[in-house]
């Protein structure tokens, strides 16, 4: 049985369960949550936020984020899957 994290939503003040494993984004709309994306594969960029506590894993490292993107926290929630619990803040 996968391990489940809690991803804290800091905009919309919303908290999802995610399995690990599973797509952020896709937990997150699919628990309701109104969040900004196109392509769910990593290639647009449109689903970037800022992680702002804990750790992700890829299922394939992101070719569109910029070394200081990455140094700043910046994800892309479609291709990005919690290994601990998380707090994210929405761009």
């Amino acid at each position: 049985m996968a391990n489940t994290y809690k991803v804290r939503f800091v905009k919309a003040g919303r908290t999802v369960q995610v399995e690990e494993g599973r797509s952020v984004l896709k937990a997150a709309v699919g628990s309701g949550l109104d969040l900004e994306f196109l392509c769910t594969d990593g290639n647009c960029g449109t689903c970037k936020a800022k992680l702002l506590e804990g750790e992700i894993s890829y299922r394939r490292e992101p070719e569109i984020l910029y070394d200081d993107e990455k140094a700043d926290g910046i994800v892309l929630l479609c291709i990005a899957s919690p290994k601990t619990d998380l707090v994210v803040e929405e761009l």
